[in-house]
């Protein structure tokens, strides 16, 4: 599969998967917490974000959890750009594709390069793919602005975007949510470790104790 088609069907599938949505620091969305089900520890942490918040945390932190990991976010199904670029950067990552992030300042990007070095501009959130490198985009407002139209943009969010591109303050974080969320992503990768290792831990007991029981010939 061609390069570009190959980065394009990844996009396609984070766009069309993972709906754009997400509420305010203000409001509460219980469906946004992590199942118990799913993961206990990210589970409980939710019951703790009143005290997270005095740390200086944003409200709802665990309640509202952004999940770091790319098929989790699928499955999830919302999100906003910042999440559908970690995604995305996950699957192409999966697809042998290093990608990086673009913060722009209001809106989250990813790029990455072909073998050959050409560079291309992804935004999973509205669907649109851009065969430039930033430097480009950033040079040429109305390219970025034609991309988007073309690619089923509003004028005004073509404009509102392609204005991100040239205010040429923006970041480039090489990697995806442990790069982007470093924090979160780190505290999740603890919470799937103790998923994990409390039911092996209590399997293990029991059958070191069933086995030693037999050892000692023990009714």
């Amino acid at each position: 599969m061609p390069f570009e088609e190959k980065i394009r069907t990844a996009m396609n599938a984070v766009n069309s998967g993972i709906i754009h949505y997400w509420p305010d620091n203000k409001t509460q969305d219980p469906n946004l917490r992590v199942p118990l089900s799913k993961n206990f520890i990210l589970n409980i942490l939710s019951y703790l974000d009143p005290f997270f918040e005095k740390l200086g945390n944003h409200p709802f932190l665990f309640t509202n959890y952004q999940i770091q990991n790319h098929f989790d976010m699928l499955e999830r199904g919302v999100g906003i750009c910042g999440m559908q670029s970690i995604a995305l950067v996950g699957f192409l990552g999966e697809l042998d594709s290093p990608a990086s992030m673009i913060g722009l300042n209001g809106h989250v990007v990813v790029m990455v390069e072909s073998q050959e070095g050409e560079p291309y501009i992804l935004d999973p959130d509205n669907g649109i793919l851009m065969p430039i490198s930033l430097q480009t985009a950033e040079n040429n407002p109305d390219s970025v602005q034609k991309y988007y139209i073309n690619g089923g943009c509003s004028y005004e969010t073509a404009c509102m975007i392609s204005d991100l591109y040239s205010s040429k303050d923006n970041i480039v974080v090489g990697g995806g949510a442990e790069k982007f969320n470093p924090n979160l992503y780190k505290i999740e990768q603890v919470a799937v470790f103790i998923k994990w290792i409390i039911p092996i831990a209590l399997i293990g007991t029991g059958a070191f104790f069933r086995i030693r029981k037999n050892q000692l010939n023990l009714p």
